[in-house]
């Protein structure tokens, strides 16, 4: 049994951002979903509001159809799930989410963006930049987008399938793209990468499974960018700052977003709506692979200089105390100083406070020194408790509070998320720019403070 030829899938932690689009386009396919998971998020919310029948909660053996065709798993779901237990039990056909993937890019021209920072925003771009030339992609992109109706996923009746290719526990190695970026290569997700050697490894393998025909785009900023590029049979194009096939240069920032002038592939001027240094090696990168899809510079630039930026990148929230609020998943020390950098360049002279929410503790006991000397960017810290995934890190020891007492002076520790609010109303001030950060319930901070039903988590 198969994705394509299933009518009844049933879909283990279905709340997950990718699993979710899958599941999406299932029921978009006019096929049977049910699913599992523990909580309810915005994402399984759209898929009961439209026909799914999710079981929220713990995982049981009951969640599980008898008359499933096919069972699809989430990355995060352990051999040990009942659920999968119980459709091996029954003989029920059960595949990962990313080999789900692999499978809908069969007679597809398949587009991935893979890379440690920058995947999300950079595939909603190049969605933004199809959509505008008219290709009619398919797109399961890792946040939620307004051209998307505030979903993760699109159906298309075009050729082109384009998914954000996620490196954690190698999902991508199942995917079969045809066109591929490498926008970065760092260690992270170290509960399945021992160190930089074995994450770097992926990627290459990754590389070198484009066919001959296909083409790789890649960083040549980045330090990895000749190992990468002897590891693929395809074209490779390259962006950067100098001396690249596309390149960006007199960058600067506007009231809106950063503008720049480009050269290389494509040549002209770029003004955008979003922010940061990162997101000009984005654009490019997006920009290269429109290229290699001979869409018009011009209809390209039209699409980037429309691209209002996706859900928790940056994302301007609102006004509380007379301070702005800004929301972004950064979780990973550089994705931290990116954010810190551009909310230094979309807000001169203005106060920064960071509330940032660690995610995972084996990240946070990883990277500690980086987490420290990068939260010296911004002007006061709050740091809440640090955010667990369920079931992997109950054995190791480590606290927010740690931070806290690293960074000394200007500095607050909250045990949650309700609790920095309250730190948070005593310290702002008219004028100050409040970024919230982290990929865990942190989001909710600005709903906590204006009072508004916060997301659940």
């Amino acid at each position: 049994m198969t994705l394509l030829s299933a009518k009844k899938i049933h879909f283990i932690g279905v709340s997950g951002i990718g699993t979710s689009a899958i599941a999406k386009w299932a029921l978009e396919n006019h096929k049977q979903v049910s699913g599992s998971d523990l909580t309810l998020q915005p994402t399984s919310k759209w898929l009961i509001e439209n026909g799914a029948n999710i079981s929220i909660g713990e995982h049981k053996e009951v969640n599980l159809p008898s008359d499933s065709d096919l069972v699809i798993y989430s990355n995060a779901i352990p051999e040990t799930n009942p659920e999968l237990l119980q459709a091996k039990k029954l003989k029920i056909p059960a595949v990962s989410y990313p080999q789900s993937i692999g499978e809908l890019m069969v007679g597809k021209k398949g587009i991935a963006i893979a890379g440690t920072h920058g995947k999300s925003t950079t595939t909603a771009i190049l969605a933004q930049i199809l959509i505008e030339a008219k290709k009619d992609p398919t797109v399961i992109v890792g946040t939620r987008l307004g051209i998307f109706g505030n979903t993760n996923e699109r159906v298309g009746k075009g050729e082109d399938l384009l998914v954000e290719a996620d490196e954690y526990k190698r999902a991508f190695l199942d995917y079969r793209p045809t066109v591929a970026a490498i926008l970065n290569i760092e260690l992270d997700h170290v509960d399945v990468y021992k160190d930089e050697a074995s994450i770097l490894e992926a990627f290459k393998k990754f590389a070198g499974k484009l066919p001959i025909s296909g083409s790789l785009i890649l960083n040549a900023q980045d330090k990895n960018f000749s190992d990468i590029k002897k590891s693929t049979q395809a074209e490779v194009l390259s962006f950067g700052f100098e001396n690249t096939d596309i390149m960006a240069f007199e960058v600067n920032t506007g009231k809106e977003g950063v503008n720049f002038k480009v050269k290389g592939l494509y040549n002209g001027t770029i003004e955008t709506k979003i922010f940061g240094q990162h997101n000009v090696l984005n654009i490019l990168a997006a920009l290269a692979i429109a290229y290699v899809m001979k869409i018009d510079f011009q209809i390209a630039k039209a699409a980037v200089e429309k691209f209002p930026g996706s859900w928790r990148r940056f994302e301007k929230k609102g006004e509380w105390q007379d301070a702005t609020v800004i929301d972004d998943y950064a979780h990973h020390p550089t994705e931290l100083k990116a954010t810190l950098l551009a909310a230094r360049q979309a807000y001169p002279g203005k106060r920064v406070v960071c509330v940032f929410q660690p995610h995972q503790k084996i990240r946070t006991k990883q990277f500690f020194k980086e987490f420290v000397e990068t939260l010296k960017l911004a002007d006061l810290n709050i740091i809440p408790e640090i955010y667990q995934v369920a079931g992997r890190e109950e054995n190791i020891k480590i606290s927010s509070k740690e931070i806290v007492e690293k960074l000394g002076n200007g500095v607050y520790y909250a045990k949650d998320v309700a609790d920095s609010v309250e730190i948070a109303k005593k310290i702002i001030k008219p004028g100050d720019v409040i970024l919230t950060v982290g990929a865990g319930d942190i989001t909710n901070f600005y709903q906590l403070a204006k009072k508004i039903k916060p997301l659940v988590f």
